[in-house]
């Protein structure tokens, strides 16, 4: 699995337009970006740190028509609603190291490992039938954008638990994505707080544990659980 959370950006590198967003009549032999809004537009990427990279990233494929929709018509436009729900049972009195087994995994991360099989790692205490789907993102989104959007759409974020239930029950899903566990993070040795991510390295299903901080690529999908009541 290649990397699924980025650190955080550095400062602006370059200038760049957005004045095509509100001018689609404008050929591009017509495009024309004057001095002062030139200016405008660095101080306004710079004072909300972007970087060259993200710049790219803007002006790939239709990034800029996304984003102008976003200003129309809000964040829902930049949010793929969550619709397959991926039904599985937990509390059944399996210890977290069965679980763990029972995924199969080819790979599994050392911290991953050590979250599992540690004693923070927490069991429901009862039996209960989970709802889970998975939240698409058009931008690449911080942890707490994607817990609050959970939020917006009712949903409530996953157990550590749960990761290694749908892993189990679902093997074939992360070979499509990774899928990302925001439950409540672990700090691992050094400090940095991490989550459970399930995801697939060419023939490999693997189990690791990404940095909670910073900002998650969005090929990434985010399991959250679907209230029943």
């Amino acid at each position: 699995m290649g990397p699924v959370c980025r650190p955080q950006d550095s400062s602006l590198k370059r200038d760049f337009a957005l004045w095509a967003l509100s001018h689609k009549e404008t050929t591009m032999s017509e495009f024309l970006l004057d001095v002062g809004l030139a200016q405008k537009l660095k101080q306004a990427f710079g004072r909300n740190g972007w970087d060259l990279a993200e710049i790219d990233k803007l002006c790939e494929g239709d990034t800029l028509a996304r984003v102008r929709a976003y200003l129309k018509n809000g964040v829902a436009t930049l949010v793929q609603a969550a619709t397959a729900v991926f039904t599985f049972a937990a509390g059944d009195k399996r210890s977290a190291k069965e679980l763990l087994s029972a995924g199969k995994y080819d790979w599994i991360g050392n911290y991953a490992r050590q979250f599992v099989e540690g004693k923070k790692f927490r069991l429901a205490d009862k039996p209960e039938e989970v709802d889970m789907v998975l939240v698409e993102f058009g931008h690449d989104p911080t942890s707490d954008e994607v817990l609050a959007e959970f939020a917006r759409q009712g949903l409530e974020r996953p157990t550590e638990e749960d990761a290694l239930r749908f892993g189990e029950k679902y093997p074939d899903e992360q070979k499509k994505y990774p899928i990302v566990f925001l439950h409540e993070p672990w700090q691992d040795p050094h400090g940095d707080r991490r989550g459970l991510v399930l995801g697939w390295r060419g023939r490999e299903r693997e189990l690791d544990y990404d940095w909670f901080d910073g900002r998650w690529f969005r090929y990434c999908r985010f399991a959250a659980r679907r209230s029943r009541k």
